[in-house]
């Protein structure tokens, strides 16, 4: 049979703190397992690399002016074609005359 114990709070005491103890000890081995394990170099290593860097942003800017201009070319033709017509209108109204 086995041996039934008595619950007493210095023995439920004794229980939490191990319980507590074991899962604290758990974390600790987790958290060392999970830390980065990433080597820290100089950044002067790394300074040949920026230099090939490239601004595409100037690529992007030289697109957007391209595209604007073309609308702008598009907004001017039609203007100018209006403006013929007009043009053509006071020609033969003088015509008439």
């Amino acid at each position: 049979m086995s041996k039934t114990l008595t619950l007493t709070p210095a023995l439920l005491r004794r229980i939490v703190l191990e319980e507590k103890q074991k899962i604290l000890e758990a974390k600790k081995q987790q958290r060392e397992l999970d830390a980065p394990t990433a080597e820290e170099v100089e950044a002067d290593e790394y300074a040949d690399t920026l230099a090939a860097h490239k601004d595409h942003t100037v690529k992007e800017n030289a697109q957007r002016r391209y595209r604007n201009l073309t609308l702008e070319e598009r907004r001017l033709e039609a203007r100018l074609q209006a403006v013929r017509e007009n043009k053509r209108a006071v020609r033969s109204r003088i015509a008439r005359r």
